[in-house]
């Protein structure tokens, strides 16, 4: 009565939707029938995708949920500058009817490049809610770097990388460190040797290209073996697929030497004794000279020194005698040891070591 219910509500109302107030049967006038939109999460957001790429694209969901009364239609646009590189997976538009559960999107960002930087879009819903006949969401994603490889050596490019004095017959081995600091495999390729002496160093056989992980490394076995004498020289070059280390070139450098031969030949040299009071009878010690140019030896009886010259065919032949107390020699009583002292003078010891004459 008084156009109210039992609850003091105005009444007709339209309880059904049609567009028609009518007074329903009873003491309860039925409320007014109405759309309600709500969602999870609430715009605008954002709706933060995080890191995805071409390859590992990242999702997120969005549930519309009915509020009110009657079936509630939601249809959903992308735009904004990077619209194409945004989806909506689900029914769209999508009807969510009174009492139902809500309905879910999956929205999702896949990047079309590997351009690193942020991806952004809207998405524009527009529903049969009176109030809230558009709804608009910030969609945003991030593109990381793309991985890529960081090439460094040990020792750094142009080197030199030095093998120092070699023997030919007798190579000698050096490590060139090859290492990746990066984020992506690194291949390292195309290997060569060149410049005047490359026929004298070998570089140790590898897979082309050599494929080196991120934070890891490879010892490069080099060796020089020399086919002449003194200096040999050339180049290592390699490539890689870091683009700030497309190419490197290494110098190598090694010395060709042979063993100086032995001051003596076998079977050795006989010296006639041309001066019976010179007997060299009981020969003690021995020395050579540093520059292999002479040979000293002393004769513990006669108190004597005798110095030979060492012929460039190996043989000997005698220099000179130093007999003790003879023309201001002395020292030389009883000497038995020769040696060379700080390389400049040959020195005598007697029985006991002591120093005796130098010469």
């Amino acid at each position: 009565m008084n156009g109210e219910d039992q609850r003091a509500k105005s009444r007709p109302k339209d309880g059904n939707g049609d567009g028609i107030s009518s007074c329903d049967i009873g003491a309860i006038e039925a409320d007014t029938a109405e759309v309600g939109f709500a969602s999870n999460p609430v715009a605008p957001g954002p709706i933060d995708f995080g890191v995805a790429t071409m390859a590992q694209p990242s999702s997120r969901s969005l549930s519309l949920i009915e509020t009110g009364n009657l079936s509630l239609s939601v249809n959903g646009v992308l735009g904004g500058p990077n619209a194409a590189e945004f989806s909506i997976m689900g029914n769209n538009p999508a009807t969510i009817n009174d009492g139902d559960i809500p309905y879910v999107w999956t929205l999702t960002c896949q990047p079309n490049s590997e351009t690193a930087g942020t991806r952004a879009a809207t998405l524009t819903l527009t529903t049969n809610d009176l109030d809230n006949p558009t709804v608009v969401f910030d969609l945003t994603c991030q593109v990381p770097p793309a991985p890529v490889p960081s090439f460094y050596s040990d020792p750094a490019a142009p080197g030199p990388i030095e093998f120092g004095e070699v023997v030919s017959g007798s190579p000698v081995v050096k490590s060139l460190l090859l290492g990746n600091s990066g984020t992506a495999t690194m291949a390292v390729s195309n290997l060569a040797l060149s410049g005047p002496n490359a026929a004298d160093f070998s570089v140790e056989s590898l897979p082309d290209p050599l494929n080196i992980s991120p934070n890891n490394s490879h010892s490069l076995q080099l060796t020089c073996d020399p086919t002449g004498l003194g200096l040999r020289l050339a180049q290592l070059t390699l490539t890689t697929n870091d683009a700030t280390h497309p190419s490197e070139q290494y110098n190598l450098v090694c010395e060709g030497i042979v063993l100086p031969p032995p001051f003596l030949h076998v079977p050795g040299t006989v010296v006639p004794n041309d001066n019976p009071t010179q007997s060299n009878g009981t020969l003690w010690g021995i020395a050579t000279s540093p520059d292999g140019r002479h040979l000293y030896v002393n004769d513990r009886d006669d108190d004597m020194l005798t110095v030979f010259e060492i012929l460039p065919t190996g043989g000997i032949q005698r220099l000179a005698v130093y007999k003790n107390g003879v023309n201001g020699v002395m020292g030389l009583a009883t000497s038995r040891h020769c040696h060379f002292a700080q390389w400049v003078e040959c020195v005598c010891f007697g029985r006991r070591y002591r120093c005796g004459g130098g010469l």
